[in-house]
């Protein structure tokens, strides 16, 4: 990454580095085991976790300003990296069509104008928390800078999705994925539910208050409470399964089956609508459009093997197709 942007220009890794980009590994979990060990103790508190890696070097920005549609805790693992993040959200607990810096550009004054709630240079042993939705932009000073991303897809687990999960698909004519959009209208059902409900390692006051919460947004959409812990399990269950999965089982840096079918999202279609087939029910996210320009050739509305495609992709693009995930 460099400006902001993705580039393949470069013949390898070294020579981008020399250029003034910085190195991004995307689920490192995937690849790594002291990433995916990480990420599965986390569990006991956190519901799902995943790792991002970032070199960046000397007086270098690998993005520009940004909100993230989940919760993030950087962490600084050698060098130097000075970090600002803004205190008031331009969208509340975004989704992933409402981050901003991505999704719509900011204001050209935000930076300059925009009150701040963090600034700080973070040094080997840090950790800064960045809650969804803030804005936040990095820099390098004089050192160079390698830190990791423990991100929590937040945005995917809001009160408002698991209850329209748990929802019958016809509840006042709509579809899970229509109900999640109407209550989402309301901050309040956008808050990610409260993971005690799924994480163990939380006391039993955390769970007590847990469970009240639930009984009385469950009661709203009229879902029983037990269905939405179940439908927040079975959003889970693939992502746990992917990091318990032995790395020497992985064939190298891949990191997706290539006996499954990828296709685009079609043209208006929610993630929720996706269906499931007998070819696998994956889909491309939109992460891989900037960074993959050559899987994504390959990749039409119509399903087709990852194996087809796999021998035609570099490394780099082997790991960045960790973000392929089930819909």
């Amino acid at each position: 990454m460099r400006d902001g942007a993705a580039s393949r220009d470069y013949a390898s890794a070294a020579h981008a580095w020399l250029d003034g980009c910085s190195l991004i590994v995307n689920r490192a979990d995937c690849v790594d085991e002291a990433c995916r060990r990480l990420s599965v103790s986390l569990r006991t508190h956190l519901p799902h976790a995943y790792v991002q890696l970032y070199a960046t070097p000397p007086h270098a920005q690998a993005v520009d300003a940004h909100a993230d549609d989940r919760d993030v805790f950087v962490v600084q693992l050698e060098g130097r990296k000075s970090w600002v993040v803004y205190a008031v959200p331009p969208v509340s607990f975004p989704n992933n069509d409402e981050q901003a810096g991505k999704a719509f550009a900011l204001p050209a004054d935000f930076e300059s104008q925009a009150p701040r709630a963090v600034e700080t240079t973070l040094n080997r042993g840090d950790v800064l928390y960045v809650p969804r939705g803030f804005v936040h932009a990095a820099t390098c000073g004089a050192e160079p800078s390698l830190h990791a991303t423990v991100a929590v897809a937040t945005y995917d687990w809001t009160w408002a999705k698991l209850c329209a999960s748990a929802a019958e698909e016809c509840w006042l004519g709509r579809t899970p994925a229509k109900i999640a959009a109407r209550l989402e209208k309301y901050t309040y059902w956008r808050r990610c539910a409260a993971p005690p409900l799924v994480c163990d390692g939380h006391g039993s006051k955390a769970w007590q208050r847990a469970v009240a919460e639930l009984d009385k947004l469950a009661g709203v959409v009229g879902v029983e409470p037990n269905d939405v812990i179940g439908a927040w399990k079975e959003r889970l269950a693939p992502h746990r399964a992917a990091q318990d999965a032995p790395l020497a089982g992985r064939d190298g840096m891949g990191v997706t089956d290539r006996g499954v079918y990828v296709r685009r999202r079609r043209s208006g279609e929610d993630r929720d609508d996706v269906e499931r087939d007998d070819r696998g029910g994956l889909q491309a996210r939109e992460e891989l459009q900037a960074v993959l320009p050559q899987l994504l050739g390959a990749v039409s509305q119509e399903p087709c093997r990852v194996d087809e495609i796999w021998k035609a992709l570099d490394p780099f693009s082997r790991i960045a197709l960790a973000y392929v995930g089930r819909a």
